[in-house]
């Protein structure tokens, strides 16, 4: 289970799910292995996951944003759970799309054209992921840390390599075609959403103090 630091590995029949934080929603991933994992830095990833604890959703312990990328291959939802759901857009021009839980603003997966349907996007740190454990791949988006707002990059993150190199990886995993799927895309499960929410956030606009006044401990929470 990746919450609070905890390491679960599981067996390989079983499936991997985010929960929402009140335990009333979750996502079941087909494939239980996450194919990527990478610690971001971008603006939007942090602001979104500042959104939704602004709404009363999972706190925001660090600035880093911890992701995890499974092959885009789910369990259907049935109707209860549709209807506790919701997805928002940040700004009318976004085009990351994230579905989120009403009942405590968890952020369950998220969804972006780059991806071209071949993975669905967590962030560990915005619902409970019960997942095996990968060691990240890198770091991406370092030009996005706010340095100014929340002081030096944790040295875990700072440590992962950001190239050419690592991207070129990063683009051939998440473009890799779904073979034999057995379930639905999270794209099924959004259309059968009322259209995304347009938040109107600002890019760069940081909605909760900086990191340096919250309790956010030490170094990167896994």
């Amino acid at each position: 289970m990746l919450k609070g630091g905890a390491r679960t590995m599981m067996d390989a029949n079983q499936t991997a799910e985010a929960h929402c934080i009140c335990g009333k929603v979750k996502l079941q991933f087909l494939r239980p292995l996450p194919v990527l994992h990478v610690h971001c830095c971008c603006g939007d990833c942090r602001q979104g996951r500042e959104w939704v604890a602004s709404e009363g959703g999972p706190s925001m312990k660090q600035a880093v944003t911890l992701i995890y990328y499974f092959e885009n291959d789910l369990a259907p939802l049935d109707s209860e759970a549709l209807s506790s759901l919701f997805s928002v857009k940040l700004r009318e021009a976004g085009r990351t799309t994230r579905l989120i839980t009403k009942c405590c603003h968890s952020i369950l997966a998220i969804d972006h054209p780059y991806y071209e349907e071949n993975v669905a996007c967590v962030h560990s740190d915005a619902c409970e992921l019960v997942a095996p454990h990968i060691d990240p791949l890198s770091r991406i988006f370092t030009d996005g840390w706010d340095a100014a707002y929340d002081g030096e990059m944790p040295s875990t993150t700072a440590s992962l390599e950001d190239s050419k190199a690592m991207w070129e990886k990063f683009a051939g995993i998440v473009k890799r075609p779904v073979r034999e799927a057995k379930g639905i895309k999270l794209q099924d499960i959004l259309a059968q959403l009322p259209p995304p929410t347009i938040l109107g956030l600002a890019e760069k606009t940081r909605l909760l103090p900086p990191a340096g006044s919250r309790d956010s401990g030490a170094g990167i929470i896994e």
